[in-house]
């Protein structure tokens, strides 16, 4: 999917990775935590972060309590375009 300006999804079993770019800082420690390394990247564009590759996102959500924005909430794929 990559970068698609006002959130970005990974894909993992039913739940989806939301990155809201208004919280975001790109203070990439969500980038540092993830063990994939593939899923985020750094758009030094906009200064944020966003979900690049989301076949390679396990659902570990290691990402999430290390954001201190609370930019990354895991929701289930279904309630994504309600």
């Amino acid at each position: 999917m990559g970068h698609s300006g006002k959130l970005s999804t990974s894909i993992s079993a039913g739940i989806v990775v939301k990155i809201v770019d208004v919280l975001c800082t790109g203070c990439l420690h969500c980038i540092e935590v993830c063990p994939s390394k593939e899923v985020l990247r750094y758009s030094a564009e906009t200064k944020k972060v966003f979900v690049h590759d989301v076949d390679k996102c396990s659902g570990c959500f290691a990402c999430e309590p290390v954001c201190r924005t609370n930019a990354i909430r895991p929701i289930f794929k279904k309630y994504l375009n309600m």
